[in-house]
Order: C-alpha cells, then structure tokens, then sequence
C-alpha cells in the first residue's frame, strides 16, 4: 500500500501463503521424509547447465532443444535415461536445467565485504 500495491491484490497472495503454511505444518514427519526423498530421487534425474549470462547467448530453449536432439533423445539411438554404465546401472539423467548468473558488477569488483567483522558469531549467541 506505501509502495503502490492494492489490498485486493495482496490479499489473495497472503491467503495462499497462508493455506500453504498450515499444510506444511500439518505434515507427518513420515510425510516430510517422503517428500525429501521423492525430491532427492527427482534431483538425480537432473544436470545442471551454469552459465554467466550475457545477452547474447542463445535462448535456453535453443539449448534445450539441442539437449534433446544431441544428448537426452537423439533420433533413432537409446535414450540417454535408458543407457548404462560400466557397472551397469542406469544413467538415469533425463532433464536439463539452465541456470545463470549474473556477471560481477563494480560493486562486487571494488567493494570489499566482511561479515566477520560485525560482531560477536552465532555461536556466541547460542551459547547464552
């Protein structure tokens, strides 16, 4: 509201924000180690593609695309989630992530950040 945005906007956000909390603190612990799991499984089926952005790379669809046609499912040859390897178990890989960062700008270049130095550690504060 100080910033321009309208009750009727942000409502609704809160509303969902707030469902989600209650299921999540409804969850089971055998349900949360379920989903841990689960997303654990998940995240081995997965590569990671980093690059520094710059724009003009290509689109990651473009490399998608090329994931698909050259690495993850060439045409007329074996999946690559269906291949082996030397010990017999399956690669599994079926999804690519691109990811990017952002380059260093001159702030990062010339400004020189200690965190140390603010005060006592967190584990002072435990200790207490």
């Amino acid at each position: 509201m100080a910033r321009g945005h309208k009750k009727d906007d942000l409502l609704p956000i809160f509303e969902r924000a707030e469902i989600n909390a209650t299921k999540y603190l409804r969850r089971t612990e055998a349900e949360t180690k379920q989903m841990a799991k689960d997303k654990w499984k998940q995240s081995r089926k997965q590569v990671f593609f980093h690059l520094q952005y710059h724009p003009e790379d290509p689109q990651t669809r473009e490399i998608q695309k090329l994931w698909r046609d050259l690495v993850s499912d060439p045409p007329g040859e074996t999946p690559l989630c269906n291949l082996t390897n030397g010990s017999q178990d399956r690669v599994g890989i079926s999804k690519l992530v691109v990811v990017y960062s952002r380059p260093l700008n001159l702030r990062n270049r010339f400004t020189v950040c200690d965190i140390h130095c603010r005060g006592k550690p967190v584990s002072e504060y435990l200790a207490e």
